[in-house]
């Protein structure tokens, strides 16, 4: 096996470490297919993110077909010819490369039609806005964050100026005709002596997790398994993802203002007082000059870490340069045991230092080492802004923090609300102990000011119980309050807990495989058509249509030149109902081979009773509605006796890209089931699918064939306007359609449309329950309550009996129309919701 030792001396070169880019297992992530970032870091003196939202699409995947993401394989090489230049030219180094990597949120993995989960439930469901207040953020977040509708970031950084600065053009020219861009965020590593130092003066980037099977870890280091960061590996806590996110990873960005004055000054106001933050004052020699000595001692229990790095578990005393950030073999070889002391100790360390909330090592028995092992996240932050002077003192400064886990809510959003702002963590009894915030990340409530009563001085003795008798003057009403007095102390020494760290915003990103990203670039038109057959005693002529047309109409598919043999997959799901002894459903998952979608519709007898790339069709046949919709003779009226409601299952459909058509075999569904026509509209509504009559078993094909294509022609068109939808946040479909179509039409937009005749009748009252059902969230009694009684016969006349008139349909090709672009923009708007 071929290893490199590599050095990290400082941010962001920061430790020791052999990494094994040669052991490719099933159960390793591929270095050459990670994005670079990841868990080694780009090494970097300049960083910038540029903030991006998707302008147009087909363009934005032409310039990702030509971007070329850095790997972690490129960075662990950079990282070893580093390391050799820098033995070769006395410990410094001349190489200058320029690295970059993209990452895209879930609104913008949603613009580029990506709309499958990544299988992380907070990411898949929120941007960081939407935790604002979850994670403690009290700032005014930057203009570039503050309205969550970023679609994604590009990460360049280099050594060197220049470089970086021609790098960063360059990425701006390679998608200037597809991208806009919201803001660029940059970071500078520290000059001199402070380079690896965040603002407050201490060193980053010490206690990163080592992967297992990838990095040799030094002595002490926390080990962890590749899948607690990287998708689809041993610790990924998410055991079946879609393929595409393997060698993933979701990445935080979160920008983090320091105040450094204020620190400075908090500092100086605590440090004659350092012997109240040490439970073993009497243990210290007498420092030399304690003035400076209380102050460097009191920041290091907020930290951890004396200044050079070095654990206060291993040097309680004085910062001690032997375990400074460049012993590597030492700066992380401990824990917060003490010899003779059982259980959790904090004579050498706070519980609340940040270093010991955010990694707290040994805390057994009252917290497993998985536990620790399952929240790590991989940081690759970088400071911004000037040093602190006098003469920049009213500059912003801070860290752009990074960080990459598998699962947010393990990793950061567990690092933030149940380390860092819990004011109990870490356990160290069975009796919950009350230890402090983070000194650096927490963020605790202000609490009300209590209110002042005053008393009878004989009667105030600390420490004595009283009963007092509240009245509340607006309703009379009065309390009794029992409780412990408590002489408050007001000298200096009354320590009260500050912070200097003001969040300004950030996102949640998902960071796809090198694979992935070209998958996205080069994706090709694909179908996915899926059918629900009711497999009831009424459709078995149905059954035999689609057993007997399947072949012509994937041949057709074929012919009508948008899709190839392998980028058309069937599946099929028969259903019936609750009762049947047989089955409920039985479904053959989507396939190409045309074989055995023949073979298992001629296993279908009637009894009583994807890729994110494509598009994706779900056909209903069917001539009841589903239970629940409020038939008189519904024997199961409150819905599914499994559970399953079918609305909420369609707003799934709309939010994920898949297309509800309903084929209603007619006259019988909208004759003989008085809910079932109404229940229909809507649930296709929301996909911007159609209810489309079917009297006759052998209109089947024409009617798929139609639909498909139809419905294929209405995706790229969603992909046309998607970018204008989420720049037009808070209009109406119809408002954003209305601004669009002018320019669509006038660009030579068409749109194939699928026209079948009219069987229906007009009905306000029925178009009234339509409505009710297309905007209902779930299949329920408030539902099923606003219902309104519908009169008269839903089929015209002539198409009433089974034999009578037959509708025609036909598709074409034509310049687009406005009821078209408002179905695109109403599609988009559902997925970007």
């Amino acid at each position: 096996m071929v290893t490199a030792k590599l050095r990290r001396n400082v941010l962001p070169l920061a430790r020791l470490t052999t990494f094994r880019l040669d052991q490719k297992a099933a159960t390793l992530p591929d270095p050459s297919n990670v994005q670079g970032d990841i868990y080694l870091r780009l090494p970097k003196t300049y960083e910038a993110f540029i903030c991006f939202t998707i302008a147009n699409i087909p363009d934005f995947k032409t310039a990702l077909k030509s971007y070329k993401p850095t790997t972690s394989a490129d960075v662990d090489k950079l990282l070893t010819d580093i390391h050799e230049s820098r033995k070769a030219r006395g410990g410094k180094s001349n190489l200058d490369v320029p690295l970059t990597q993209i990452a895209f949120s879930r609104l913008g993995m949603n613009v580029l039609g990506v709309t499958g989960n990544v299988g992380d439930p907070r990411f898949d469901t929120h941007n960081m806005l939407d935790d604002k207040a979850l994670l403690g953020d009290q700032g005014v977040w930057d203009p570039v964050f503050r309205d969550g509708e970023l679609h994604g970031v590009v990460i360049v950084c280099a050594k060197e100026k220049d470089t970086y600065d021609k790098a960063v053009q360059a990425t701006k020219d390679l998608f200037s005709k597809s991208i806009d861009v919201k803001g660029i965020v940059e970071g500078n590593v520290r000059p001199g002596s402070n380079r690896g130092k965040e603002h407050f003066g201490f060193q980053d980037g010490i206690s990163e997790p080592a992967l297992r099977g990838l990095v040799d870890p030094n002595p002490g280091q926390l080990q962890v398994d590749p899948g607690v960061i990287i998708m689809g590996y041993p610790g990924d806590p998410v055991p079946q993802r879609p393929s595409w996110a393997k060698d993933g990873s979701i990445m935080v960005l979160k920008k983090l203002e320091q105040d450094v004055g204020p620190f400075n000054d908090y500092i100086k106001k605590w440090g004659p007082y350092w012997r109240d933050f040490t439970p073993i004052p009497d243990q210290f020699p007498k420092p030399e000059d304690e003035a400076a000595f209380g102050e460097e001692y009191f920041a290091a229990t907020i930290i951890g870490r004396w200044k050079s790095g070095c654990p206060l578990a291993l040097s309680p005393f004085k910062d001690d340069p032997a375990y400074a950030v460049d012993k590597t073999d030492k700066t992380n070889d401990f824990d917060y045991s003490i010899p003779g002391v059982y259980g959790p100790s904090d004579l050498h360390c706070p519980f609340a230092a940040h270093a010991r909330k955010t990694n707290p090592r040994n805390v057994d028995p009252y917290l497993s080492r998985s536990v620790a092992e399952r929240a790590a996240i991989a940081r690759a932050a970088c400071p911004y802004g000037t040093d602190y002077s006098d003469s920049t003192k009213d500059e912003k400064r801070g860290l752009l923090f990074v960080c990459y886990q598998s699962s947010l809510d393990n990793g950061f959003v567990a690092q933030t609300n149940q380390f860092m702002t819990n004011d109990f963590f870490p356990p160290t009894g069975l009796i919950p102990q009350k230890h402090l915030q983070d000194g650096i990340t927490g963020s605790p409530e202000v609490p009300a000011a209590p209110d002042t009563i005053v008393l009878d001085d004989k009667t105030v003795t600390s420490g004595k119980q009283v009963v007092l008798n509240a009245i509340d003057k607006s309703t009379s009403n009065t309390y009794t309050i029992t409780g412990v007095i408590q002489k408050r102390d007001t000298s200096a020494t009354a320590f009260t807990q500050e912070f200097f760290v003001t969040s300004r915003g950030g996102e949640y990103f998902f960071t796809p495989s090198v694979s992935t990203l070209q998958a996205w670039a080069t994706s090709k038109n694909a179908l996915d058509l899926v059918f629900l057959q009711d497999a009831t005693g009424s459709q078995q002529p149905y059954i035999d249509e689609a057993k007997n047309s399947i072949q012509s109409v994937y041949d057709a598919l074929i012919r009508a030149g948008k899709w190839t043999l392998s980028t058309i997959r069937f599946g099929i799901i028969a259903f019936r109902d609750h009762d049947d002894p047989e089955y409920v459903t039985n479904a053959l998952p989507l396939t190409n081979d045309m074989g055995s979608v023949v073979q298992f519709l001629d296993k279908i007898k009637a009894q009583d009773g994807g890729d994110d790339n494509s598009t994706k069709i779900v056909v209903l046949i069917t001539d009841s509605p589903p239970h629940g919709t409020g038939e008189d003779d519904d024997n199961s009226p409150k819905g599914c006796p499994s559970g399953y409601d079918p609305v909420s299952i369609v707003n799934t459909f709309a939010r994920k890209a898949i297309t509800l058509h309903v084929l209603a075999c007619e006259p019988t569904l909208s004759e003989e089931a008085y809910t079932a026509h109404d229940f229909y509209t809507g649930m296709t509504q929301k996909t911007g699918g159609r209810l489309i009559p079917l009297k006759q078993a052998s209109a089947l094909s024409d009617v798929i064939i139609g639909l498909a294509q139809e419905t294929d022609s209405s995706e790229k068109l969603v992909q046309q306007v998607a970018p204008e939808v989420a720049k037009q946040k808070g209009k109406s479909a119809s408002q954003i359609a209305a601004n669009l179509y002018p320019k669509l039409a006038a660009a030579g937009t068409k749109a194939d449309a699928f026209t079948i005749t009219n069987i229906y009748t007009d009905n306000k009252d029925g178009a009234k329950n339509a409505q009710t059902w297309f905007e209902a969230k779930a299949l329920n009694d408030d539902t099923r309550s606003k219902m309104v009684e519908v009169k008269g016969f839903r089929i015209s006349s002539e198409y009433r009996t089974q034999g009578g008139a037959q509708p025609d349909s036909k598709l074409s090709s034509d310049a687009v129309n406005l009821s078209q672009v408002e179905t695109a923009v109403f599609k988009a708007m559902a997925r970007s919701a």
